[in-house]
This record gives structure tokens, sequence and C-alpha cells, in this order.
């Protein structure tokens, strides 16, 4: 007895044989698209290339590049456009999502909207997603007005010079105030995070170096260098900042989250330095920088960066 199979067309045939040839094709994901004259068939695979992971970079001025230029946007933000999250995204061809402010704290920045007259900076906090892969949060120097302090003081002893400790004796009240919180707001906003990224890996990121561990190293009556800041006043900031780090790096350790530890990373390399070999800018800016870059990293200092925030992220 014979049996007759359903005769197939030429279509059929086609696209048969280029179902099978493609089975063990190493593209992982194809599409086809068909131009049909006829019975003619012309397959067209296109490979669909994977999204990169989704970064978001979080901070204040020390995590935007404040006052140096290029800018990668006109935000008011002062986002640099070599400062560690366009550098990490290049590297490890992450997007480049950088909600990094100068100004910003956890608060009114991370949490919250922050207004810089002006403008208005949605929180930082709502970038993150289920879809979010790695996060850098670098916060503490606004929060604990450690910052502001230093920038008043700077302002201060250049108009009206002290001997002994002008300075600690007028801001250490409020900055020790807001180390003393520092570690539970911190807290808040990495609960935030996770919940809203929990898939991502995240790094706290620590402070570098300002001034030398000795600040008798410092030329503190020089303007290129700290300004005409007293030895006292610059033990007493260095201090102030390893125990912001410190908050940073306890706060980090007890949400299972990684540390980037600039500070000693920077050491050798403060503002005290001759230039070649200072990450961190003097008082005295360079050209065509704006003056809210002094005692930020440079542009070297933000490459160091970038590589201690790439290690830690490597950790987890």
């Amino acid at each position: 007895m014979v049996h007759e199979y359903p005769r197939r067309n030429h279509l059929e045939v086609r696209m048969s044989s280029l179902l099978k040839a493609n089975a063990c094709s190493p593209v992982n994901t194809i599409t086809f698209g068909l131009i049909v004259s006829g019975l003619a068939v012309s397959p067209m695979i296109h490979a669909q290339t994977q999204p990169q992971p989704h970064y978001v970079a979080a901070g204040d001025s020390y995590a935007s590049g404040t006052g140096l230029s290029p800018q990668k946007d006109d935000s008011g933000c002062g986002r640099f456009v070599e400062n560690p999250s366009a550098i990490l995204s290049a590297t490890l061809n992450w997007s480049d999502d950088d909600r990094s402010c100068g100004g910003a704290k956890i608060a009114t920045g991370f949490l919250q909207p922050q207004f810089d007259f002006p403008n208005e900076h949605p929180a930082q906090v709502e970038a993150l997603g289920p879809d979010t892969r790695y996060l850098s949060m670098l916060f503490g120097g606004n929060d604990t007005s450690y910052a502001t302090s230093l920038y008043l003081c700077v302002g201060s002893q250049q108009s009206n010079p002290e001997i002994g400790e002008p300075c600690k004796r007028r801001y250490e009240a409020d900055i020790e105030a807001g180390i003393a919180v520092l570690g539970d707001d911190l807290s808040d906003a990495l609960d935030a995070a996770r919940q809203r990224a929990p898939n991502a890996k995240i790094v706290v990121v620590g402070y570098p170096s300002i001034f030398p561990e000795n600040s008798f190293e410092c030329p503190f009556s020089m303007d290129d260098y700290a300004g005409p800041l007293t030895p006292a006043d610059i033990n007493y900031f260095t201090g102030a900042m390893k125990r912001i780090n410190r908050v940073l790096a306890d706060t980090a350790r007890a949400h299972g989250v990684a540390f980037a530890d600039m500070d000693r990373h920077f050491q050798g390399h403060d503002a005290c330095k001759e230039p070649a070999e200072r990450w961190i800018a003097s008082i005295n800016v360079e050209p065509g920088n704006g003056w809210n870059s002094a005692l930020h990293p440079n542009p070297r200092g933000y490459a160091e960066m970038a590589e201690v925030m790439k290690a830690a992220f490597e950790s987890q």
C-alpha cells in the first residue's frame, strides 16, 4: 500500500531548512524578518545586543566633580565628564546614571528632592529599580556640616588670621553633632536603596584625605596649598574626616555592603603636596575651574577613586 504525504511548497521547505540551520547558531537570540516575493524568502538575522547593566551613582560634590570643567550636563549639579561614575561606566560598559549633585545630603538629596535655587533635583533614590545592578553612595560631608565649616574656616582665616584652633572652637559642635547621627541617616538610606534595588551591588564610598597626617607638613601660611589654616585646625579637620569615614565603614559593614576606603588610598597625595603629587586640589584652584573645586579631588584624584570603587564592587 502506497502512502501519500502532503506536498510541501517551496516556502515551507525554505523555512524548514532555515530553522534547522539556525538551531545550532552561536547567536543566542535571533529574529527573522521575511521578505516574500512569490515563493522566495530572504532571512534577516539580527543579533540583539545585551543592555548595559544599570549603574546609579549617588552622592555629593565629591562624587560629582563640582567646579571642574567640562561638565556632563547643565543640571547645576556639577557633574564632571571624568568623575568616578563616568570612568567606571566607560571601563566596565555600564550605563552612567549619574545622580550625584554638589551640596547633596542624605535627607535632602538622596531620600528627598534637593533644592538649589533656581534648580530642583529629584531625590537620587528614585533612580533605583529592580533592574539596577550597581549603586555607589558618597554622603556625609554635607550631612555633618564638615564641608561648610571647612570653607567658612578658610574664608574667615584669610580675612582674620588667628593662632591656635579658632575653627575648631567655632564649628566643632555642629560637626560632631552631625557625625553622631550620620550612621542612622546612612542606615535609612541603605534600607531605602535595598528596597528599591534588591539585586544591586552597593558600595559606600569614603572620603579621601584632604590634609596630611602631620599638619606641620602643610605650609598653612601659603595660599597655594590649604590656605592660612592653623596646624591645630588642620589636625581637627583631619580627625573629623577620619571619624566620618569610620561611621561610613561601620554602617556599610552592618548592612553587608562594601566600603571603598579612599582615606588610606590617598595617603601622601593630599592638598598640601606639590602639584605633581597631589590628588586633592589646593585652595588655589586651577585656571578654568570653579572656586568650589578647591579641596576636592582633581582629575587624577577622580581616576584613583574610580579604581578603588571598582575593586570594592568586584569584592562582592
